[in-house]
This record gives structure tokens, C-alpha cells and sequence, in this order.
């Protein structure tokens, strides 16, 4: 047999060895196949890949795309493991903020995606955790039961305890975890923060909102006022219809009645009477202003003008507004309902007011539609009266 066919049959045989090992490995560990000599994905890539990913089916706003464990959401993108629930690679706008989020004794069950929001479900069907994708890239945490739940920071992340909340930093995002009730909260010197939560209790993770880097202090009072409890509900309307909804109060409930280019009407109910404080986001929405226009709230019909001092909503005693707009498409706005039954909220686009530059009470306004006539009318009743006299 000639020796070069049998060096080439040799040749051969390795390749065909070394192509089915390969594939072997590949099939044994799915990440390989997925990162082949790239490593784990860092937040930016996988930001990058989830938006390149809802680009292709045309998902735009609000709302998770999902593969396997990974979450793609506009502003949120994370993995969960199937197995324990844990999250890990939880990242904000592209900035890393925490490698893991772990529930210990966490029985899981399932993880539910709806849209803008993520639920971890236990076995037993209880909600345990709720990952919203939202500008302020809320995680609520509801339990009956006591539960410990322990953060490990990503590379770079700073955290400090202040009062009842922890505030974490990554690169420009501000991070908080929030604890509204009496508890305990334990951070460490190393990667971790570890949080004991009693029974029948709240806690909040919250970052200030990514698209408003205007209203930092506004939300730092946000922040605040959910650890006081005094927080209902936060309403984020964003692009192509998507809405996304934090409640606080499990007594609350908020419906869109109408959104679209002119108004967003809510009608809120609650069977709990306590006053809250409702915070409204608006980025791309319907309601797009015109030039010259501004935004405007209606309470139960009434127009109410708002005031330009959002902790004077917080401490507020009656109806009271904040409006901050970024820009046309954008704005946040803070409002107090000081009591609930039934309540209607109206955010309209309304022309600006013009106001004159001098002022003069004493001058009558004959722009006013039928003074002329009045003038006309009153003139000729004194010549009659003068002629009635004169005879």
C-alpha cells in the first residue's frame, strides 16, 4: 500500500478524533458553545446582545426577552439559574452592579416572565422576588415569611449603610436597598451585604432613574419616603405603549383608562384610606408636547396648579403636584393623595399660558369679548338720560 495513503487515511482519522471530542465538550457545557474562548460575558456584552436580540423581533419600551435564564430587558438584563433561583450578573443600563442575589433556603419553583416584569415563585407558589425592567430598575421582595437575602457586590461596586438603607455605586448608577420597617441590615468589609427580613415585610431594591440624571435629588426623596412606608405606587410609561407598574401597598390598585397623544387618565382605588405618594415616569410615550405646550394634572376633574418644591408634596396635607420635564418626551412627576377611595388622574398636554409683562388691575380689558357693546350701551343710556333731563 502506498505510504502516503496510508499517512493521509492516518491524517484523516485524527481530524474526524479531534472534531467529535470538541463537539463532545461543547455539548457537555452550553456556555462554551455560547462564549467559545471569550470567557463569561461582562454587563456591557450582554446588554449589547440583548438589545441586538429585541432589534431583530422589533421589541421596543419596556418589557424582558428571555433566553433560557437570561433576561434581556431595556434597561435591566441578568440570568436566573433554573435550578435554586438565584440571580447573578445582574447588571443596570450596561453598569454591573451585583454577581449574585441569593435567598437562603430559597425552595424555588418556577420563574414567571410578564412582560416588564420577572417573578421568582417558590415552591410552594408564593412570589418571592420581583425583577422589574424599569428606569429605576426596582426589585421588590415580598415574602409571609422571614427570609435572609444576600447581595455580592460586583468588581468595582462601592457600598455604604446609611440609616435604614444601603446605598451601593456602579460607574454613574446610584443603587439602593431599602428596608421600610424596623430590621437589620449587615454590611460587611468584603463583596457582601446580607439582609435579615422579618415576616410579613418589604424590602426594596431601587436605583435612581437612568433616563432623569436631572431629578437625582427628587428620587433620593422618593428613596426616603418608600422607608417611611409612604410610597403607593411608582407608574414608568414608556415607548411603544409599554407601562410598567411598582406596587407598594397590596390595597392599591392603578388602571390606564386612556393614554394616548393628548392624555393619560388613571383611576386609582384602594381600600386602605392611608394617604400615599404616587411617582409617574414618562419617557417616550403617547403623549408627546408640541411646542408651546406643557403637562398639566387633573384630580377628580379639578385642574390643580403644582408647585415647584417636591419635598412640600411629600409633607403635604392636601392634593398636592411636582412636574419636572426633561425635555418634550420626557418627564417625572410626584403627586400626594392625602386620602383614598376613588380617584382620577389626569395627565394632559395643554397649550402654555401666556402671561402679560405689565400688569394694570385698574385698566378695563377691552379685549374682553363684548365690552365694546357694553361701552356702546352704557353711553347711550346716559345720553338718554341727559336728554330726558334737559326736557
Amino acid at each position: 500500500m502506498n505510504n502516503r495513503y496510508v499517512s493521509g487515511m492516518v491524517l484523516t482519522l485524527l481530524v474526524i478524533i479531534l472534531i467529535i471530542s470538541n463537539v463532545e465538550a461543547l455539548m457537555s457545557d452550553p456556555k462554551a458553545s455560547m462564549n467559545v474562548g471569550m470567557g463569561p460575558m461582562n454587563a456591557y456584552d450582554m446588554m449589547q446582545q440583548g438589545q441586538n436580540l429585541r432589534h431583530e423581533v422589533g421589541m421596543q419600551g419596556m418589557g424582558f426577552m428571555h433566553s433560557g435564564g437570561n433576561m434581556f430587558g431595556h434597561y435591566v438584563t441578568f440570568t436566573v439559574n433554573e435550578a435554586t433561583g438565584e440571580i447573578s450578573n445582574y447588571s443596570i443600563a450596561g453598569n454591573a452592579v451585583f454577581d449574585s442575589i441569593r435567598v437562603d433556603g430559597l425552595d424555588f419553583g418556577e420563574t414567571q416572565v410578564l412582560g416588564s416584569m420577572t417573578k421568582i415563585i417558590d415552591a410552594d407558589g408564593n412570589i418571592i422576588m420581583q425583577v422589574h425592567d424599569n428606569p429605576a430598575a426596582v426589585i421588590n421582595f415580598v415574602s409571609s415569611d422571614s427570609y435572609t437575602v444576600n447581595f455580592i457586590l460586583a468588581d468595582g461596586v462601592i457600598a455604604t449603610k446609611e440609616d435604614n438603607t444601603v446605598k451601593i455605586v456602579s460607574n454613574e448608577v446610584e443603587v439602593y436597598i431599602v428596608y421600610p420597617d424596623e430590621g437589620s441590615f449587615e454590611v460587611d468589609k468584603s463583596d457582601d451585604i446580607v439582609v435579615d427580613v422579618p415576616e410579613d415585610s418589604l424590602m426594596v431594591v431601587r436605583a435612581l432613574p437612568v433616563n432623569m440624571p436631572r431629578l437625582s435629588q427628587m428620587n433620593r426623596l422618593i428613596v426616603q419616603e418608600i422607608a417611611k412606608n409612604r410610597v403607593g405606587a411608582e407608574v414608568y410609561l414608556g415607548m411603544n405603549g409599554s407601562m410598567n407598574m411598582v406596587n407598594y401597598s397590596n390595597h392599591l390598585r392603578i388602571h390606564t383608562e386612556v393614554m394616548n397623544t393628548e392624555m393619560i387618565r388613571l383611576r386609582l382605588n384602594s381600600t386602605d384610606p392611608t394617604g400615599k405618594i404616587l411617582s409617574f415616569n414618562l419617557d417616550n410615550t403617547s403623549l408627546q408636547l408640541q411646542e408651546r405646550e406643557r403637562l398639566h394634572i387633573y384630580y377628580d376633574n379639578i385642574s390643580i396648579n403644582c408647585i415647584d418644591n417636591p419635598e412640600q408634596v411629600s409633607i403635604a396635607t392636601h392634593f398636592a403636584c411636582f412636574i419636572s420635564q426633561e425635555s418634550r418626551s420626557r418627564a417625572q412627576i410626584m403627586i400626594n393623595v392625602p386620602e383614598f377611595s376613588e380617584h382620577v388622574v389626569e395627565i394632559v398636554a395643554e397649550e402654555e399660558e401666556e402671561q402679560s409683562e405689565t400688569e394694570m388691575p385698574d385698566e378695563p380689558d377691552s379685549s374682553v369679548p363684548g365690552f365694546g357693546s357694553v361701552i356702546a350701551l352704557s353711553g347711550l343710556s346716559m345720553a338718554v338720560y341727559l336728554i330726558r333731563r334737559i326736557k
